[in-house]
């Protein structure tokens, strides 16, 4: 899983301030875009849930909500960045929380609220 020598907890670190620095970068788009009516929050976006195609490769492919909302899909990272940006949105100023599971072998992204409860975005589409 991840990048060769990386190990599980230093990918999941290298996800989570990923993460966190793509919705920074694309916080005024996404705020243009919300502004406008053109993207709504993920829970009304009519987008359904999937694996990236890659998944299982190593290889990670972060999309923007709006990539997103065109493709018509999420997985674990998109979701949790676009969920991210809408708390921000509302004033909430939630963060990424990454786990590793040994028993699976892979990586789960969720957020951290404010009251430090964790959100997980897959859970809105099951």
């Amino acid at each position: 899983m991840g990048p060769p020598g990386l190990s599980p907890d230093n990918w999941a670190e290298l996800v989570k301030h990923t993460l966190e620095g793509l919705a920074r970068g694309y916080w005024h788009r996404y705020t243009e875009l919300r502004g406008k009516g053109l993207l709504s929050e993920l829970p009304d976006s009519g987008v359904v849930w999937r694996d990236d195609p890659g998944y299982g490769s190593g290889v990670e492919r972060f999309a923007s909500p709006e990539q997103s909302a065109s493709e018509g899909w999420v997985d674990c990272d998109r979701a949790v960045l676009w969920a991210l940006l809408d708390l921000w949105y509302r004033g909430q100023q939630a963060t990424i929380r990454t786990a590793y599971s040994e028993r699976h072998g892979d990586m789960h992204v969720l957020i951290r609220m404010p009251d430090n409860s964790l959100f997980d975005p897959a859970e809105l589409f099951r």
